[in-house]
C-alpha cells in the first residue's frame, strides 16, 4: 500500500509574496488588455489609411475618371494624408498613368509611423516576466 504524499509546507513570508506577486500580475494585466487593444486600433487604422493611399495609387496609375463617385472620394479624402508629401519629387508618366511617388512615400512614413506608436504602447503597458521572477527571489 502506498503512502499518501504529503505538501511540503510553505512558510508565511513565502505564501505572502506569492499573494503579492499575483496581485501585481493581476492588476498590470488590465493595463496590458488596455495596451493590447490600443495597438490592434492602431494597426487598424494604419491598415485602412494604407489601402486608401495605395488604392488612390492604384487609381492615379490606370488614369481612372476623376468625375466618378468612387474615384473622387478616394482622391478627396486620401488628399488630406498626401498632401504633406505632394512636393517630394518628381511622378513619372507611365502610359496615361501618373505614379505617384509622394503617394508612396506617404505610405511608407505612415506605416513607420504606426509601427513606432505600436512600440512607444509595448513600452509604457508591457510587463515582462522577468519582473514577476525578481519578486519571488
Amino acid at each position: 500500500m502506498t503512502t499518501p504524499k504529503t505538501q511540503p509546507s510553505i512558510p508565511s513570508q513565502e505564501l505572502d509574496l506569492e499573494q503579492r506577486v499575483f496581485t501585481l500580475g493581476s492588476s498590470y494585466s488590465l493595463w496590458s488588455l488596455f495596451g493590447l487593444l490600443e495597438i490592434y486600433v492602431i494597426w487598424f487604422m494604419v491598415g485602412m489609411l494604407e489601402i486608401l493611399i495605395a488604392l488612390r495609387v492604384g487609381l492615379k496609375l490606370i488614369d481612372a475618371d476623376p468625375t466618378s463617385v468612387v474615384t473622387h472620394f478616394i482622391y478627396s479624402v486620401s488628399s488630406l494624408f498626401t498632401a504633406l508629401f505632394a512636393d517630394i519629387g518628381i511622378n513619372p508618366i507611365i502610359g496615361t498613368g501618373l505614379l505617384e511617388i509622394s503617394s508612396i512615400a506617404a505610405m511608407l512614413v505612415y506605416a513607420l509611423l504606426g509601427l513606432m506608436f505600436v512600440k512607444v504602447i509595448r513600452i509604457i503597458f508591457y510587463t515582462p516576466a522577468a519582473t514577476a521572477t525578481r519578486l519571488r527571489t
